[in-house]
Formats: structure tokens, sequence, C-alpha cells
């Protein structure tokens, strides 16, 4: 059961499910005209680096990719430079530009994923 690795497609519904969570917690506030609380946010971030890393031993498994210390640091520590130095380096060529294109719509989908998570708890919140 160890040894089987699962495929990056959930983790990164997870981190979907996340933004989603982050954005609601982020409108229940801005409803009650508060400011969010640290723990809120630090707890958000925590979870959604660990699920960046749990996707990024998936993919490398899946791909066949050695891992060195340096990206996994880069990753951990600069996620918006490490994860597309990952994408260049693990992908063949021909298949490194649709990785990042890739890449690009799912970031936008998870600031899409916690805007209409603010949005929909702000008008539940009304």
């Amino acid at each position: 059961m160890l040894n089987k690795i699962p495929k990056p497609a959930p983790v990164l519904q997870l981190m979907l499910s996340l933004a989603l969570l982050s954005g609601a917690i982020t409108g229940y506030f801005d409803a009650l005209h508060q400011t969010e609380p640290a723990w809120s946010e630090i707890s958000s971030t925590i979870a959604l680096l660990i699920l960046l890393l749990i996707w990024y031993h998936t993919d490398s498994t899946q791909h066949n990719f050695k891992r060195p210390a340096w990206l996994t640091v880069l990753i951990a520590g600069f996620a918006l430079v490490g994860v597309p130095c990952y994408l260049i380096k693990s992908r063949a060529p021909q298949a490194r530009m649709a990785a990042l294109g890739w890449l690009t719509v799912y970031a936008l989908s998870l600031m899409a994923a916690s805007l209409v998570g603010e949005a929909l708890m702000g008008w539940v919140m009304q």
C-alpha cells in the first residue's frame, strides 16, 4: 500500500478545493467587516504547501524524474519559480510549452476558485 503512488490529478483537485475554502473563509470575515485571523491564513498556506509537495512527489515519480534537493527547496520556498523550473526540467522538449500553458491555466483556476469562494460566502452572509 505504501509503494503505490497516487496520480497527481486528485492532489490538484484538493488544491482547488482548498482555494475555494480559503476564499470562503476570507469572504466570511469580509462580510463581518473583520480581519481574517492569522491562524486561518497560516494554516491554508501550510496545507497548500503540503499539497504542492505531494503533487511534486507524485508527478515526478510518474515522469521518472529524479528530484534534486535544490529543486525541492526552490518549490517549497518559492513555488512561482520552482514549479516552472521543475516542469521545464522534467518534460520532454516538445512538451515543455504545453506543461507551462497548463500551469498558467491551473494557476488562474486557483485564483478563480478563491474568488468564487469569497463571492459565494459574501452573498450567503448578506
